[in-house]
């Protein structure tokens, strides 16, 4: 996968909208996934292990209502550029849901694709490229800071 092909990925990324409004799940995830990256973290997280931080995250940067997030841990797996290799697995509703209890008990893990975190971790530009995308197409530049405080992203928004 080429730099440009993945920014792609990103900027094109299916967001789910309700009442008119986007809902930042799927970004908010993607974030997360990206400071785990800096911080040299395993390519695949467990949902156990980074449920209670994404739940924060919604509730303080999503729509308001009660946080899901399951649906963006096991959603994104849609998308070319990640993967929860154990989806098959999981047991789910006639609608495709799973429960949070369900990817717990399972441990289930997901995060980028192969492809796509060889190409992160050898380009830390680009990872800042893709973290300012969804900050810009789902965040006012006034909150991008604090997205990014509360996803554990070190990037200057200011030279940006």
């Amino acid at each position: 996968m080429i730099p440009q092909k993945f920014l792609n990925y990103i900027s094109d990324m299916n967001v789910w909208y309700a009442d008119g409004r986007r809902e930042p799940h799927k970004p908010l995830m993607l974030l997360l996934a990206l400071a785990r990256i800096q911080a040299g973290k395993p390519r695949l997280m467990p949902f156990d292990e980074i449920e209670e931080k994404l739940q924060q995250i919604i509730e303080d940067f999503g729509p308001n209502r009660p946080p899901h997030p399951e649906y963006p841990f096991w959603r994104l797996r849609s998308e070319e550029i990640w993967e929860i290799p154990q989806s098959h697995t999981v047991p789910t509703t006639k609608s495709g849901r799973v429960s949070r209890k369900c990817l717990r008990d399972h441990k289930i893990e997901g995060g980028f694709s192969t492809e796509a975190f060889a190409l992160l971790t050898a380009n830390p530009e680009l990872l800042e490229q893709a973290a300012m995308i969804l900050l810009n197409d789902n965040y006012p530049s006034s909150i991008h800071q604090d997205v990014l405080d509360g996803v554990g992203l070190e990037i200057d928004v200011t030279s940006t």
